[in-house]
């Protein structure tokens, strides 16, 4: 089976509609991000997040989520998600494993039961893989995909890591 690690791009989740918008990392280490959301939360009206109304925070949360753990690759057919931490605390601490399957630059699995109103039984989701470029520069190595970009720079006490994330994009 093709390596999975990399960052990808959301193309379909029928929970968020149909122009989702996320991004999905996996290392190579066995860690992983993942957040999905809708693009069509609405803003809040008061333009402080502490401020929502009852009405925007629903839709806010009930348009988005967010989870990032340990994952491995069971039998090539498997994505065991090891989640340490997620936007629903129900997810928090628990183990779920989803039908992966892997074809060129896409990923897709498929949640047995997904945690929205939305979509009651299976949802498969799909990813992009996201093309990256790895510069090296003044002893520092910067990688990029569209839409990301990291940097780490050796210091005496180690490695230091900086993240600055940007919209992605699939192409």
């Amino acid at each position: 089976m093709k390596s999975v690690e990399g960052t990808y791009a959301l193309v379909s989740n029928p929970n968020f509609g149909d122009q989702p918008s996320g991004l999905m990392i996996l290392t190579a280490n066995g860690y992983y991000s993942n957040s999905a959301s809708r693009t069509t939360r609405p803003k809040i009206a008061a333009a402080d997040r502490r401020k929502g109304t009852p009405e925007e925070n629903k839709a806010i949360f009930d348009g988005s989520i967010s989870h990032y753990g340990r994952y491995s690759i069971d039998d090539g057919k498997t994505i065991t998600l090891n989640i340490q931490w997620s936007s629903y605390p129900n997810w928090n601490g628990i183990t779920q494993k989803r039908a992966l399957k892997v074809s060129g630059e896409q990923l897709s699995y498929t949640v047995p039961s997904p945690s929205s109103a939305v979509s009651t039984g299976p949802t498969e989701v799909v990813w992009k893989r996201i093309k990256q470029s790895l510069y090296l520069s003044g002893g520092a190595a910067i990688a990029a995909s569209p839409g990301i970009l990291e940097r780490s720079v050796p210091a005496d006490s180690g490695w230091i890591s900086a993240n600055v994330w940007l919209r992605p994009t699939a192409d």
